[in-house]
Parts: C-alpha cells; structure tokens; sequence
C-alpha cells in the first residue's frame, strides 16, 4: 500500500458520516479520489495552487486553482465543510507564511483541521553525517545540492507554529511509511 493509499485510508476512517470535505494542496487528487471512490456522496472540494491537474480527480471532485482562503472566496464559507485536510504542504512555508496560513484557517472558521504527510529530519547519524558531508562539499563547489525542495520542522516545531496561530487541542500519529499527521483543533 502506497502512502497516499495509506492517507487515503486514514481520512475515511476519521469521516464519520461527514460528507463535506475540503483538500487543501490537493496535487493530482490520487487522495481525493480515493476518497470519492470509498463513498461517491462525498462532496469534495479540493484547492491546488500549482497548475491543475485533474488527471485523478476528475469530474467528480470541484478542483479550484488558487490559495486558500482566496481561491474559496464568494463560492463557499467554512459552513460548508464537515472535514478539512491538507496533505504534504507544511514544507512549502517558511514559518511566518506557515503561521500566516494557519491563522487563516481559524479566521475563516475552521476549528478543526488534519495535518497530514508530515515529513521530519531524520535524527540518525548516518542521515546527518551524509547531510553534513554534502553542505559542506557544496560550499565548496566540489557537490551541487540542488535547488531548495523546502523546509523540514521537528513535530515540536509544527505544534508550536500550530499554538501561535491558535490551535489549542492537538492528536498526532505516525503513518507505517513514517510521515506524520497532526489533528489539530480549537
């Protein structure tokens, strides 16, 4: 089973009867259509703000290309959703625009919200020497790093940005693949 099977999987069982849902980064829609493939009265909504891509999601699931809240504004309110997720978009942030992001959550009045495929730097030091090794041969233009794929965040460092935006109530698991989910509420 895939991670995105295994996410897929995961959100189903945390639906209880909730029919309306919102993604948040949705990528290609793998997750979302699973999820409309589990149960087709799901009412999903899904926000990417890359090029959309419909190649999984296809008719069945509202694909809006923007950012939220924007990419939501004069079409739906928070009242129109009973879950809302974001699947493997924590790393795009630098922390004040990961901040700036969920504060919004709560002032478009989301006060319960999934965190999922949470990726975290590994602390073995085999993973941490190669890491070192490669910095510093890049520093010297002896290894080329490659461009910037994004930020990594302890699980600590996502609970306290989670805080400072305003979330007080927090789960958090471990998916078999390793990445990490948090639920994180008001």
């Amino acid at each position: 089973m895939s991670l995105k099977d295994e996410i897929a999987n995961h959100l189903i069982t945390l639906l209880n009867g909730d029919k309306h849902i919102l993604s948040i980064g949705s990528g290609i829609g793998y997750i979302e259509k699973q999820l409309y493939n589990h149960n087709n009265n799901f009412k999903i909504v899904a926000i990417e703000p890359g090029d959309c891509n419909n190649k999984w999601a296809g008719d069945k699931i509202n694909l809006l290309n923007g950012f939220f809240p924007s990419a939501l504004s004069g079409l739906y309110s928070n009242k129109d959703f009973d879950f809302v997720y974001a699947s493997g978009i924590d790393y795009v942030f630098d922390d004040e625009s990961y901040i700036t992001f969920l504060s919004s959550l709560i002032e478009f009045g989301i006060n319960d919200f999934l965190l999922t495929e949470i990726f975290v730097p590994s602390n073995r030091i085999k993973v941490l020497i190669k890491d070192y090794l490669k910095r510093t041969l890049s520093l010297i233009h002896v290894y080329n790093m490659g461009q910037f794929w994004g930020y990594l965040r302890t699980i600590d460092e996502h609970l306290q940005l989670l805080k400072i935006a305003g979330f007080t109530h927090f789960k958090i698991d471990r998916y078999k693949h390793g990445a990490y989910w948090i639920r994180a509420r008001i």
